[in-house]
């Protein structure tokens, strides 16, 4: 339930100050997440201009692979891999996707 509550609060956080400066609705957006080259926040040159990065995610059972900006299988002994920075930006949830995308 604790998470639950963290839940909202985190989302309200980032989505509130989008929707400030947008027509939409807060309760019409959603995020799409891209997967950026950087390894850490610390090789990231600027902060994004629109949306949030996110950094210090790991995966476990699999890995990131950036060369070809895919997940792939885990390294031999290696349980958990860290992730690159993603790239949080927010859309509007009325709009139609293009083929492909979910």
């Amino acid at each position: 339930m604790l998470w639950e509550f963290h839940k909202v609060h985190h989302s309200a956080e980032v989505l509130t100050p989008i929707t400030s400066g947008r027509a939409h609705p807060i309760d019409l957006l959603a995020f799409s997440a891209q997967v950026k080259p950087y390894a850490g926040l610390a090789d990231v040159p600027e902060p994004p201009q629109d949306g949030v990065y996110i950094h210090g995610m790991f995966m476990e059972g699999a890995r990131f692979d950036p060369e070809s900006n895919a997940m792939a299988e885990s390294r031999p002994g290696e349980l958990f891999a860290p992730m690159n920075v993603v790239h949080l930006m927010p859309m509007d949830i009325s709009v139609q996707l293009p083929a492909g995308l979910y």
